[in-house]
């Protein structure tokens, strides 16, 4: 793994890191938010 030569290129992996953080954090409350839902739906 080479260490990135500019701090742009730095600053566009940060970024890329970001969104996919963003991305999972994001698709994880879906999930819980679905389990939830189904949990509620199953004890009516």
């Amino acid at each position: 793994m080479s260490a990135p030569k500019t701090f742009s290129e730095l600053s566009l992996k940060n970024h890329q890191y970001k969104k996919l953080a963003l991305a999972s954090a994001i698709l994880f409350l879906a999930v819980v938010a679905i389990l939830v839902l189904e949990l509620i739906g199953a004890k009516h």
